[in-house]
């Protein structure tokens, strides 16, 4: 997958112009459980949720996402964003 070299890279933002939200979401559970990227938590947001952790490095998948409050507007997630040392955070 190329999002795995982009990562890897440390881009700080990769696009991923698609129809296929699925599929991406599946590549990105199957990317963030790999040894080399083990130790970065998987997020995902959309306007009406806010943001949601769905991976934790020392947890695995979670039963049920863990809301990260405060989240719903594209600013408030990159402050957000911007306070944290690592992580894949999709917007969709």
């Amino acid at each position: 997958m190329e999002a795995d070299i982009r990562i890897r890279a440390r881009y700080p933002l990769i696009a991923i112009n698609t129809f296929e939200e699925d599929r991406v979401r599946e590549a990105l559970f199957d990317l963030v459980f790999q040894e080399r990227h083990k130790e970065k938590p998987l997020y995902f947001w959309s306007r009406p949720s806010g943001l949601q952790k769905v991976v934790d490095p020392k947890e695995g998948l979670l039963n049920s996402p863990q809301t990260i409050g405060d989240t719903e507007d594209p600013e408030s997630l990159l402050g957000f964003i911007s306070e944290q040392k690592t992580g894949i955070f999709p917007a969709v």
